[in-house]
Parts: C-alpha cells; sequence; structure tokens
C-alpha cells in the first residue's frame, strides 16, 4: 500500500541536512508485515525533470581542483564532443552519478531490512534498513556503503565509501574526495506516477558548501529492458574511449 498522501518534504528543510537516523518515523521495513505499511515504489521509474540549485542561480560550488575538470568538460561539450565520462568507458558510474542517467529506467526491490536499487545499465545499489551503521572497514566501491531509514513517506539514504574512480556528478569523478564525501538522498512519491529524489552532497574537498539537485521520475508502462555497455563496443582507442569503426570488411577475391 501507499502510506500517506503524495506531498513533497519542503525543501529548504532538509537541502543542507546531514544523515540523522534518529529521524526514522514509521514502519522501517525490517519485516515483511512493515514492508507492506511502506510507500510504494514498485514499476519501472524513468528519468524525467533534472533540476540542480546550483546550477540554475549560480556556479557549482567546486573547488577549484574539481572546477578544472568540470571546465574542462564543459568546452569538450561546447565544441559537440563526447565528455571522457565512465559510461563511455563501460565502468560503473557511481553514485550518485547512477541516478541522473537520462532516459534511463529503475527499480525499487524490498525485502526485510534493505531496499535494493537497479538501476537499467546492470548497476545494483543496496541500501540497508535494518538500522546498521556505516561499515567500520571503510571498503570503497562504486556504489559506495548506503544505510536508510524512512522518515513518513521519504526513504532518506546517506552514502560513504566512495571508490575514487566513480563520478559522483557525470565526467567527475570522486578521485581525492573520495573518503571525505557523504550523499544524502530523499526518495519519495510525488503522485501516483511521479517519484523524486533530492540530494545533497557534502565534501570539503569537492565543494565550497554543500551541493543538492532534484531529479524527478517518472513510472512507464513497461518492464525494465536490458542493456549492456559493452554491445557493439568493437574498438577502444590510446585513451580506452569506444570507437566504433563501421568500415565494412573487405571482400573475398
Amino acid at each position: 500500500m501507499l502510506a500517506g498522501a503524495f506531498l513533497a518534504p519542503a525543501a529548504s528543510a532538509h537541502a543542507d541536512e546531514a544523515y540523522d537516523g534518529a529521524s526514522a518515523k514509521g514502519s522501517q521495513g525490517r519485516s515483511w508485515a512493515e514492508i507492506a505499511k511502506l510507500p510504494d515504489f514498485s514499476g519501472s521509474w524513468e528519468t524525467g525533470k533534472f533540476t540542480a540549485a546550483n546550477r540554475s542561480s549560480e556556479a557549482t560550488p567546486f573547488t577549484p581542483t574539481f572546477q578544472k575538470v568540470l571546465d574542462a568538460n564543459r568546452e569538450v561539450a561546447k565544441t559537440g564532443g563526447d565528455v571522457a565520462s565512465n559510461t563511455k568507458l563501460c565502468i560503473p558510474s557511481g553514485t550518485a552519478s547512477v541516478m541522473e542517467a537520462p532516459t534511463r529506467t529503475y527499480e525499487f526491490l524490498y525485502q526485510p531490512g534493505e531496499i535494493t536499487i537497479i538501476p537499467q545499465d546492470n548497476y545494483v545499489r543496496h541500501v540497508y534498513t535494518d538500522g546498521r551503521a556505516h561499515s567500520p572497514h571503510g571498503r570503497l566501491s562504486f556504489e559506495g556503503d548506503s544505510i536508510g531509514h524512512w522518515e513518513g513517506d521519504a526513504l532518506v539514504v546517506e552514502t560513504t565509501s566512495l571508490d575514487p574512480r566513480g563520478e559522483f556528478i557525470h565526467g567527475v569523478r570522486t578521485a581525492q574526495a573520495s573518503r571525505d564525501m557523504h550523499i544524502v538522498e530523499r526518495i519519495y512519491r510525488t503522485g501516483p506516477e511521479s517519484l523524486r529524489i533530492d540530494t545533497t552532497m557534502y565534501s570539503d574537498i569537492a565543494f565550497t558548501k554543500p551541493y543538492s539537485r532534484t531529479i524527478t521520475y517518472d513510472r512507464v508502462p513497461f518492464p525494465m529492458t536490458e542493456e549492456i555497455c559493452t554491445q557493439n563496443n568493437r574498438d577502444l582507442d590510446g585513451g580506452g574511449s569506444q570507437t566504433f569503426d563501421i568500415t565494412p570488411p573487405p571482400l573475398d577475391k
């Protein structure tokens, strides 16, 4: 069932708020009986509108090191080039970049104490809602270490321990900010066929202040389809980027 009305939490109240597990309210989905009381995220959700507060009104609040990467990407895009992103290289995007892919679909699977988020590119995110803390071992991974809790109708997720090769924004790798960064997402329904994720990224190495963005998703009337990045990927250039040689093979004489 879908608990409660489709009311969006006030953005201003949470835009710069760090994760606080003590804010958990209502059912936490730690048993099948509790899961039945949670908001319904079933079905396939396709990326819709993307808005970033820091992009619409002012420059993205990067520190100089990361600003250089963003500026270089913008110059490539101006000339019609393809930014050398993880997607282009057929390696995992990383959190939170993986959630912003245009026209991609996502699914949310529930089980007691865990929610699995499955993007269309076969990347999997595990969000543990059983009350655990972050892993003390700090093993770095593309998906990171994600723990979450429910605050009424909103699933709140914090992700840490990000692999430096992953991207927190398309085309911008986490790099030296991997252990410093933590990402907080608030995921909630805004209507019968709509879902929204408010994301705030915290890092003193990457940002001069927390960076917030919002992405909306629309439920689509078809299941997720298979997508394999390396399919038809016949060539890589010297830098590891995909290239495609469409020259017909020579005819037999």
